[in-house]
């Protein structure tokens, strides 16, 4: 029962906004994941742009549920380089930078 009663005191850190974790692998080639949390259920959309800011795929664009999710880029095709990978959830916008190696 000790342990029982250690494990009741530990809180669970549950994000209470919009979340997107670094990709794995990164660098990548040419297959990347992006985890990411959505406090409600709300229409998101992923979209990946260039360094100048040129959209070069929307990977991810409809309604989600609460909660974490997953999504692919298979970047076969594309140049090496530093994209920017951008979660847009309602009116929040959370980007990170990704680099492709071909």
């Amino acid at each position: 029962t000790g342990i029982a009663s250690a494990n009741a005191n530990v809180e669970m850190q549950i994000p209470q906004k919009l979340e997107l974790y670094m990709n794995y692998p990164n660098p990548f080639n040419p297959v990347t994941n992006f985890k990411f949390f959505l406090p409600t259920r709300i229409a998101a959309q992923l979209t990946i742009y260039d360094v100048l800011g040129k959209e070069v795929q929307i990977v991810l664009n409809k309604t989600m549920d609460a909660g974490v999710h997953t999504a692919q880029w298979n970047a076969k095709g594309k140049s090496s380089g530093i994209y920017i990978c951008c979660l847009k959830a309602g009116k929040e916008l959370v980007s990170k930078k990704i680099v492709l190696i071909q």
